[in-house]
């Protein structure tokens, strides 16, 4: 009984951090512009010119220009920087069991295969990363 309240509650705590992580990571501020509105005196024409109108607009645009590879390229170095910040957490998960195991070789030998399957992944992320960086240097 006790050990099942045990697992409970670090059930919970884990899933609050990983719930307080994403809402930090995930969570981007938007800022809000206003659009500035031109003076018009009384008795003029209110309907511009066209050409006017999308050059005004087309100035509020503040996002970058980019192509659909670089989206991509983007996207891709986002997923791999968050992916090496889970392994270190991993790593530092695992090092603080291996450290808290008090002679326990069951929850040592955890650990341990803990560091090696986020070893593994790291390796899988380098070499991912270079298989993805050499497709774009290449092909586009």
């Amino acid at each position: 009984m006790i050990v099942n309240i045990m697992i409970t509650k670090k059930k919970i705590a884990l899933l609050l951090s990983v719930s307080l992580f994403c809402l930090t990571v995930f969570c981007i501020p938007v800022f809000a512009q206003e659009v500035p509105v031109p003076d018009v005196e009384p008795g003029t024409n209110l309907n511009p010119d066209v050409t006017s109108v999308v050059t005004e607009l087309t100035s509020l645009n503040k996002l970058p220009n980019q192509t659909p590879q670089a989206v991509v390229g983007s996207i891709i170095k986002f997923m791999l920087g968050f992916l090496g910040s889970i392994a270190l957490c991993m790593f530092i998960y695992a090092g603080l069991l291996w450290m808290t195991t008090a002679g326990g070789s069951e929850k040592q030998g955890k650990a341990l295969k803990i560091m090696l399957w986020t070893s593994l992944g790291i390796m899988l992320l380098f070499s991912s990363y270079a298989v993805v960086n050499f497709v774009f240097e290449a092909f586009l």
